[in-house]
């Protein structure tokens, strides 16, 4: 499989087919002068394949090129802080990282809440429950 990187998991290590939906989502915005995104070959619950990306050296021209294009991906946006991409529904994880999405109805009015609810407090959780917070921290923290 050479010009092929391939990741391999388990449905309790990965969720490759929602990582390969996210890739995939984001690689929409490349249309439009978005950042280019890796190109998936193919996804199944235990195997990600995608086209290898050629390496490049870094300058000042390639930042500013790149962070024009991130902000064109960025402005293409999703309906709702925490959308799911396209074509999926729920959470995944990858690797270790669970990464939660947001119904609709369920999505907090700004950025800032968002990130809180959805992408910090369940690590403050998690910290609170293996004892390397103590529970005055975490609930200052999950009460705000």
């Amino acid at each position: 499989m050479d010009g092929l990187f391939v990741k391999r998991g388990t449905a309790n290590t990965a969720s490759l087919e929602g990582e390969a939906a996210a890739l995939c989502w984001l690689g929409e915005a490349a249309d439009v002068g978005g950042m280019p995104v890796v190109e998936v070959v193919s996804a199944s619950p235990t195997e990600l394949v995608e086209r290898r990306v050629a390496a490049g050296a870094p300058s000042v021209a390639v930042a500013e090129r790149d962070g024009a294009a991130l902000a064109v991906t960025h402005a293409a946006g999703a309906g709702w802080w925490g959308a799911p991409p396209n074509g999926w529904q729920g959470a995944y994880l990858i690797d270790h990282s669970y990464t939660p999405t947001v119904a609709r109805e369920a999505a907090p009015g700004s950025w800032g809440a968002f990130f809180a609810e959805w992408r910090l407090a369940p690590y403050q959780r998690q910290a609170r429950d293996v004892g390397a917070i103590g529970p005055d921290e975490a609930r200052f923290f999950l009460q705000r």
